[in-house]
């Protein structure tokens, strides 16, 4: 009779398979068959975009006389097109993106969530003021982190950019 309450940690079970996922030859996982092909789809869009949006910079180079070949100012200009398709992640537009967010998780429409924000002590003007990039004064950090259900830490760190990793350019 065994004494122990709790199943072992390492376990196997043949029941359940897995298929590998491969990127150009090398298997890269294993993910359930149900989710595979989307995936994949996934993936293999995110290629075709990537190759769109060097010929389109290629092209927009050659047109203002620039040298589509030069690799240094092909890929900046892939750098500056990528950094405005991102979310912000730090300083007011961050908050504001949060904010939007956070909308769209309660499912309610601008004027209702204006009212939702005013209830929590966070005005239409205030609110109106982040949405166009004011800087967010410490004593509306309160009201924020009740609305967005954060820290008053992760608020300063998301105003000030700490704590951030930078992930934005590995599309290149």
């Amino acid at each position: 009779m065994s004494l122990r309450d709790k199943p072992l940690d390492w376990q196997i079970n043949v029941h359940d398979f897995y298929v590998p996922l491969t990127y150009k030859g090398k298997n890269v996982g294993l993910v359930d068959p149900q989710y595979a092909k989307s995936i994949a789809n996934i993936l293999n869009g995110e290629e075709s975009i990537k190759k769109a949006l060097r010929l389109a910079c290629e092209e927009l180079l050659a047109e203002l006389g620039g040298n589509p070949q030069d690799i240094n100012e092909l890929k900046s200009l892939m750098r500056e097109y990528i950094s405005r398709t991102r979310k912000p992640r730090s300083g007011t537009p961050a908050i504001a993106a949060l904010l939007k967010e956070r909308q769209k998780e309660l499912d309610i429409s601008q004027m209702e969530f204006v009212r939702f924000c005013d209830s929590y002590k966070l005005s239409p003007d205030d609110l109106k003021g982040i949405y166009k990039g004011d800087p967010v004064e410490s004593r509306l950090f309160a009201p924020l982190c009740r609305i967005l259900g954060k820290e008053t830490e992760d608020i300063i760190a998301i105003l000030e950019g700490r704590d951030l990793d930078d992930d934005d350019l590995d599309l290149l």
